[in-house]
């Protein structure tokens, strides 16, 4: 008897925080996640982004770390002092050694360097969700 593949991603119902200031980015990497059946919700800074995790669980947040109100180093250090075990990955195009220190410092999982693609970012969701 043959196997069947089920059509069903393994990541259906998974719930992906997206916090960015650019509009095109969410666009960008809302397009690049559809076809994994996900939950996403989106946030433009990091106080929307601490707004949203105080209503809804989630399982993965990218998040840029320079945005206006407050950034993603500062809405991380929230989230850590808060003990949410949630992983947070990084977005931001500064590769630099001095910005990827900050990053580890202020808690977040991983680093994802813009502009990026689909098999990085699909790689790094494997690897942080459930």
């Amino acid at each position: 008897m043959k196997k069947v593949k089920s059509l069903v991603s393994p990541y259906s119902g998974k719930r992906v925080l997206v916090v960015d200031d650019s509009p095109l980015n969410i666009q960008l990497i809302s397009h690049l996640l559809k076809s994994y059946e996900l939950t996403l919700s989106t946030a433009t800074n990091g106080l929307e982004a601490l707004d949203h995790l105080s209503e809804f669980e989630c399982d993965l947040i990218f998040m840029d770390i320079h945005m206006p109100e407050m950034d993603g180093l500062e809405a991380t250090r929230q989230i850590r002092m808060q003990e949410i075990p949630i992983p947070i990955i990084a977005l931001t195009a500064d590769s630099s050694l001095e910005t990827q220190v900050m990053i580890l410092d202020a808690g977040f999982d991983a680093l994802l360097i813009k502009p990026f693609d689909k098999e990085k970012m699909v790689k790094l969701m494997k690897k942080f969700l459930p």
